[in-house]
């Protein structure tokens, strides 16, 4: 037809071959109301006991450098001092630390540190997973992963203060 836009040269007229779709991907996600739905990755039970695994030893590794921490702190030096001069090489060893107090406190104070950031990192997807199947009827299907990484992130925080510092 003379005079009527076409696509391509294909003789397909360009109201046509418009999509409806929105957005750019050509995969339809399910939806619900206007929002994509986020699917969180399912785990195997492998996958999950590892992550537990995991989580508990980054907790016990956590309490690990706060005992360290206290027990530089709290040592009694004078005792040190007289079981160093009783030749204990546990004593020698305690002294050659508390020589350099601040470097090893700094040392406790970074594995802390970085135990809790990775524990974050580990535990807050593999209970997040745990709990959605739990938070799904509570929260419905909209809300139920975001609700499940606050709880998830919340919960392992809880767990590693009371269980990693105290």
């Amino acid at each position: 037809m003379p005079g009527r836009r076409t696509s391509g040269g294909r003789g397909t007229p360009l109201a046509a071959t418009r999509s409806t779709r929105r957005g750019p991907s050509s995969v339809a996600s399910p939806t619900i109301g206007r929002r994509p739905v986020r699917h969180t990755k399912r785990r195997t039970p492998i996958e999950l006991a590892f992550g537990l695994v995991a989580v508990i030893v980054l907790i016990a590794a956590n309490g690990l450098f706060v005992a360290a921490e206290f027990a530089l702190v709290a040592v009694d030096r004078t005792k040190i001092e007289r079981e160093k001069d009783a030749g204990s090489r546990r004593a020698r060893i305690a002294d050659g630390l508390l020589r350099h107090l601040s470097f090893q406190l700094s040392g406790a104070q970074f594995g802390i540190t970085v135990t809790s950031l990775v524990l974050g990192f580990l535990a807050q997807p593999v209970i997040a997973v745990l709990l959605e199947p739990l938070l799904r009827p509570l929260v419905g299907e909209r809300a139920v992963a975001g609700v499940a990484d606050v709880v998830a992130l919340v919960l392992a925080t809880m767990v590693q203060m009371v269980l990693g510092e105290l």
